[in-house]
């Protein structure tokens, strides 16, 4: 978002206040996105509904909603509209048509989900707090739903950074090796490294609702049967006899740190060599012991 100015007679720039409008009204463009999705809206569109009589047909909806909401993601740009005709932008195509390859409208229903919402609409009393307010312990609740949600939703967005990730500890060429992956959600990051090493064993430490979602990951890639789970809290359970040398890669204060500080800790050691990568990303993280 850049900062509005606007010319004087002097021709000085002074700021202006549409910043500041644009924050403030955020809220509406995501809750409109939200809906365009729910209601597949964008997916619809690309199948040719494209005005709006066929649009309120296909999404089971009154056609005044349908055109105002199609008229505001026009005004967003996220639509095109033309003779009382919708197409999608080349953006939405790619990443909004629920048939796209890249599809990532999945991401709404965590990160526009309740849960979140919910917290930020408390801000303010969380700020003089110090702390959520919402019950218990707030997202760190053992076994909260949204880390269910955020299994089902993110995993896409995660394919291309555990590829990254692959790709940089050498995980075709480590041979038999066990990965330990800590707070592992959807497991894209150490299914991606089971992909690519067909002796790699995953090991994944999540709540047990979250892993059921993991474990589904799993069987659709094909390494199921080297999937092994772990349920409980990263910062409780013992998980050391996982991995063998497990103490000697990475310091149990250590992996506190990490996971507190929501870091992504690669550390590899196979063939009397050892790396480690620290890798900002979601609540995820990996060691890889040579087996």
């Amino acid at each position: 978002m850049e900062t509005t100015t606007r010319q004087s007679n002097g021709d000085e720039e002074q700021p202006t206040p549409e910043r500041i409008f644009q924050v403030l009204t955020a809220y509406q463009a995501a809750a409109a996105m939200k809906s365009a999705i729910e209601l597949d809206l964008f997916t619809a569109i690309a199948e040719g509904e494209d005005t709006t009589g066929k649009l309120a047909a296909r999404c089971q909806s009154a056609e005044r909603g349908v055109r105002i909401l199609c008229d505001y993601l026009t005004v967003l740009q996220f639509l095109h509209k033309e003779d009382g005709r919708y197409r999608l932008v080349p953006e939405s195509a790619i990443f909004l048509d629920r048939n796209s390859p890249a599809y990532v409208g999945g991401m709404s229903g965590f990160l526009s989900g309740p849960h979140l919402v919910e917290a930020f609409q408390s801000l303010t009393e969380s700020v003089r707090k110090g702390g959520t307010t919402m019950g218990s312990e707030g997202s760190v609740t053992p076994e909260h739903p949204m880390w269910e949600e955020f299994a089902r939703s993110m995993a896409v967005m995660m394919k291309m950074p555990a590829e990254a990730i692959a790709e940089i500890v050498g995980a075709a060429g480590m041979g038999p090796c066990k990965v330990l992956d800590i707070a592992a959600g959807h497991g894209t990051f150490g299914i991606t490294i089971a992909r690519r090493n067909p002796q790699a064993e995953i090991h994944a430490l999540d709540w047990r609702n979250v892993l059921a979602i993991a474990r589904r990951n799993a069987e659709e890639a094909g390494i199921a049967e080297r999937f092994h789970e772990i349920p409980g809290d990263a910062f409780e359970v013992e998980f050391d006899g996982r991995l063998h040398g497990r103490r000697r890669l990475i310091g149990r204060e250590h992996l506190k740190d990490a996971l507190r500080r929501r870091l992504l800790f690669v550390s590899v050691r196979y063939a009397g060599f050892s790396q480690s990568v620290i890798h900002p990303a979601p609540p995820s993280h990996i060691i890889v012991s040579h087996k």
